[in-house]
């Protein structure tokens, strides 16, 4: 499957295990971050966290992720428990 074709989970999961074995393919990371754009509004809380927390762990500052994703929370955060 293409990146626009995965599901917010299975973004998060990517970047997640990628992150995890600490190996940076800026290209994939930018793939991630442009679909987990397109796909806020089908995510939840826990696989927006785990994409964040996989960037801050390759140390890559993705600025136009960290604003749809702190927007996006930031309009849904009464829905947060």
């Amino acid at each position: 499957r293409r990146l626009p074709e995965f599901l917010p989970q299975d973004l998060s999961n990517s970047a997640w295990a990628y992150a995890k074995l600490a190996h940076l393919d800026e290209p994939l990371m930018e793939g991630i971050a442009v679909a987990s754009m397109r796909r806020l509004d089908a995510g939840d809380a826990q696989h927006w966290a785990n994409t964040v927390w996989a960037f801050a762990a390759l140390r890559l500052r993705h600025q136009p992720l960290l604003e749809a994703i702190s927007a996006h929370s930031r309009a849904r955060i009464r829905e947060f428990g």
